[in-house]
This record gives C-alpha cells, sequence and structure tokens, in this order.
C-alpha cells in the first residue's frame, strides 16, 4: 500500500504556516489540512549552530514534522523547511521590507542555492527528502527590488 496515493484513506497534515508552501501543497490535489509546527524555529537554529546548512535543513523538516505527532497520530505529516544560502552565509525570512531589499542587493548577480528539506511521518515510518536548487540572480535596478517586494511581499 503507497501512503502517497491520491486515493489514500490517512489524513494529511502539512506542518507549516507558510502560504507558499500551503500553496505549493494544494497544487498536488491532496485534501490536507495545514497547522503551525510546535517548535521555536530559532532556539532550533542557536541549539545547531554547528551544523552544516543540509544537516540544519533536515533537522527543522524533521522537528517540525514530529513536534505534531502527539496531536495528530493518525495523520501523515509533513514538515518542510527551506535555506537560502549564499557559500556559508544563510539568509533568514527578511521581516521587513529593508531587509528584504539588503538581501536581494546581497544575492543579486550572483549564484546562490535554495536547500529544501522534506519530512514525512505516519506512526512508526519516515521518510526524507532533500533538494539543492542552484539559482543565478540577474542584476536588478533598485526599481526592480523594490517593485518585486511590493508584489511578492517576501516576508513571511
Amino acid at each position: 500500500m503507497n501512503l502517497f496515493e491520491k486515493n489514500y484513506p490517512l489524513p494529511l497534515l502539512l506542518a507549516s504556516t507558510s502560504t507558499y508552501r500551503k500553496n505549493q501543497f494544494a497544487t498536488l490535489g491532496y485534501s490536507f489540512i495545514a497547522e503551525a509546527p510546535l517548535i521555536d524555529e530559532e532556539e532550533v537554529k542557536t541549539a545547531s549552530s554547528h551544523l552544516s546548512i543540509i544537516d540544519l535543513a533536515c533537522k527543522l523538516a524533521k522537528e517540525k514534522a514530529l513536534s505534531l505527532q502527539k496531536k495528530y497520530p493518525n495523520h501523515v505529516i509533513i514538515g518542510a523547511d527551506q535555506i537560502c544560502h549564499l557559500g556559508e552565509i544563510s539568509f533568514s525570512k527578511p521581516i521587513t521590507h529593508e531587509n528584504a531589499q539588503l538581501q536581494l542587493n546581497q544575492l543579486q548577480g550572483k549564484m546562490h542555492t535554495l536547500t529544501t528539506a522534506i519530512s514525512i511521518h505516519y506512526q512508526q515510518h519516515h521518510f526524507s527528502h532533500l533538494d539543492q536548487t542552484h539559482l543565478n540572480m540577474r542584476i536588478l535596478t533598485h526599481q526592480e527590488i523594490t517593485q518585486y517586494i511590493e508584489l511578492d511581499k517576501p516576508f513571511y
């Protein structure tokens, strides 16, 4: 029996409040609920400062999924994390317009990486996946950066 067949009767839970992640998941055609994971990401990042970016993304994805396992023992729980980084320099969610502008200025004209980890849990079954996408951002004008921030609102 395949846990990921579209007609599989187990309920799916996305351990995320990310609008982007919910929209991505909805495009797959599965029925699911989404809930905030019960972890403090900043606390995990601080405690895991010795980990590589890859290991940190995997740890965050796994802890997000596991944090809801007791509350939803009969759900397939999906946790994910994505870290944008330029070499070993990682970028957090910008939160403010000014930070978004600074980050885009740092990334423009350079190759950077999105490291995405996914962790799927159902009772004693576990599956993890890691993907890295390398992006080369072209040089942008100040107006293009401002327009992008206004349209995309990359704060959350």
